[in-house]
């Protein structure tokens, strides 16, 4: 009889909760606004999740040698083309899109050091659901997306290698 009761109040947790799940998602509530940014815990639980899911699905990829200056320029070419109004460049902001969207995308000159060549590479043939991020893997072959991921993983380097220097004081 105890089990009973325990189980008809579990059920009971579980419908109240689902019913305010429901009222809460049909009540229009929740502002879907790209303008202001995510909540910090929202901005968390998002990035963690990302975090976790490119590392393991990332596993077991091997990247071909990705220092050719070929396959450097030819990966500019294709990044500059379809990565770069949302990302940036080197040396060049995001476009108006890529401002505009939120989550607002990674500033690959300063993150792209954050992944490795395999995740970046999952990254762009997977694409990142709900944040805007394409799948290119449909669009480019295999060899387009290491192209891409050769340049995207020198951006830091390119980046820095372009920053103005400081001058130093004349005496």
């Amino acid at each position: 009889m105890k089990k009973l009761k325990i189980a008809v109040i579990v059920v009971a947790c579980l419908i109240v909760v689902a019913v305010g799940g429901f009222g809460f998602i049909y009540s229009g509530l929740y502002n879907v606004s790209a303008i202001p940014p995510d909540d910090p815990v929202t901005t968390w639980v998002a990035s963690t999740t990302l975090d976790h899911s490119v590392a393991r699905h990332a596993r077991g990829i091997e990247p071909p040698a990705l220092c050719d200056a070929r396959l450097l320029s030819e990966g500019q070419g294709l990044y500059v083309a379809d990565c770069a109004s949302c990302h940036g460049d080197a040396t060049q902001p995001p476009s108006g899109v890529g401002k505009g969207l939120r989550p607002s995308p990674p500033l690959l000159r300063e993150t792209a050091k954050d992944w490795t060549p395999a995740e970046l590479y999952w990254i762009v043939k997977n694409g990142i659901r709900m944040t805007g991020m394409p799948a290119w893997g449909g669009s480019y072959s295999d060899q387009d997306l290491w192209r891409v991921v050769a340049y995207t993983a020198q951006l830091p380097d390119l980046a820095a290698k372009s920053a103005p220097r400081a001058s130093k004081p004349s005496h």
